[in-house]
């Protein structure tokens, strides 16, 4: 029922703008996509969290449709984000990644999605949409930014094209040698190539002192399994998302900021949506406004009058002040007099990253109430790396609440 409910609430919203049978003097609702990154099905009051504090979504589920099997089409951010953008299956468009990385592991990674698929925002423009983007693209950058959003249907763009992670915070203990040790040795094949090589290493070193491998034999093996070693850490250390020279800021297509600043990012997404709403609402034109949160994808940042305020820690102040922006779009909408001329969809990426501990999100009502619990999390296909929260709001059309 609540699968069919979505449908419904879809065709219904976005079919009067893309239908070329339908009349254009129909109104057209403007649609504003909330999507949060790495958000757990468990992490806000509407579905049951009671240590996390989001009055804002939750005042959206109360005016709207809270779906309670709502499922993504993959448990990582750039499939699951290329799903969302086109409506196919990421492994029909080439955005499925591979064992190797599932998703854009670098700004320097080619390609994206391609130049000739349609997107929800090259159809809603062909449709007369004014159509605006902030926040986490993570679905192809290419050379000069040829797959970043203005190459897909966007007119304005202000965010991150790639993801937040670790070292765009900037936390001294990402830098040392034995994390990056670390890093590389939980990656296939890195791994295992990286031990491979100490272990050859070490023989080869056995066979010189025994006399069995003569020295310039043995200088020239060494070398080239230390060039190899050296290799498998440079790249994720200096053009991977393990440098702070990914953590990259974009107005349009050109960088901003490098490093990005996190502290404030939230406050200042907040700000270019409503400009954008703002300044759409002044033009007579529907519009599309595709907010892509960075939050709550480590690495976790709050402004500091927001810091410590949470009773779930970190992570919490994390979703707290995600909500706030909401509340914030929320507000903005109210104040412009459009909330019954708006289609609101709220959702997340992905299940949330378990594996950071404190960092990460629950599965269930709260991570310290197993009994509610889902089983496994982002980067699985277990229920709680594609189950996620879901809610539409659309009064236009009064889709029944609760």
């Amino acid at each position: 029922m609540k699968c069919a409910t979505l449908l419904i609430a879809l065709a219904l919203a976005i079919a009067p703008a893309a239908c070329s049978w339908y009349s254009y003097d129909a109104p057209r609702p403007n649609i504003l996509i909330l999507l949060v990154d790495d958000l757990g099905y468990g992490d806000i009051g509407a579905y049951g969290n009671t240590t996390i504090k989001t009055p804002n979504v939750d005042r959206l589920a109360a005016e709207g449709v809270l779906l309670t099997q709502h499922l993504v089409a993959s448990p990582m951010c750039t499939p699951s984000r290329a799903a969302l953008l086109t409506g196919r299956h990421a492994v029909r468009l080439g955005m499925s990644g591979s064992k190797i990385a599932r998703v854009m592991p670098s700004p320097a990674t080619p390609g994206g999605i391609s130049l000739n698929e349609i997107t929800i925002s090259s159809m809603l423009k062909a449709a007369g949409y004014l159509t605006g983007m902030v926040g986490k693209w993570h679905v192809g950058m290419g050379e000069n930014c040829s797959h970043c959003p203005l190459a897909h249907g966007f007119d304005s763009y202000w965010g991150m094209p790639v993801t937040n992670v670790q070292a765009c915070g900037q936390r001294p203990e990402w830098f040392t040698q034995a994390s990056m040790h670390h890093f590389i040795l939980d990656q296939y094949p890195a791994g295992m190539v990286f031990r491979t090589c100490y272990t050859l290493l070490t023989a080869l070193s056995g066979m010189w002192l025994v006399g069995w491998l003569s020295g310039r034999a043995f200088c020239l093996q060494a070398l080239a399994l230390l060039f190899v070693i050296f290799a498998i850490f440079w790249v994720p250390s200096t053009i991977m998302l393990l440098n702070t020279k990914a953590c990259v800021l974009y107005a349009n297509n050109e960088v901003i900021e490098q490093p990005v600043q996190l502290k404030y990012l939230t406050h200042r997404e907040t700000f270019h949506a409503k400009e954008f709403i703002e300044s759409a609402a002044t033009t007579g034109k529907p519009w599309f406004l595709y907010m892509s949160y960075t939050k709550v994808h480590t690495a976790l940042f709050v402004a500091d009058e927001r810091a410590g305020v949470s009773a779930h820690g970190d992570f919490g102040d994390n979703v707290e002040e995600m909500d706030w922006s909401v509340g914030e779009l929320l507000t903005t909408l109210d104040r412009l007099g459009i909330t019954d001329d708006t289609w609101v969809y709220f959702s997340s990426d992905n299940g949330p990253w378990r594996e950071s501990g404190a960092e990460g999100g629950a599965c269930g009502r709260a991570p310290a109430d197993p009994a509610h619990s889902l089983k496994g999390g982002k980067a699985q296909t277990w229920e709680c790396g594609i189950r996620v929260p879901g809610i539409i709001r659309y009064y236009k059309y009064r889709l029944g609440a609760g």
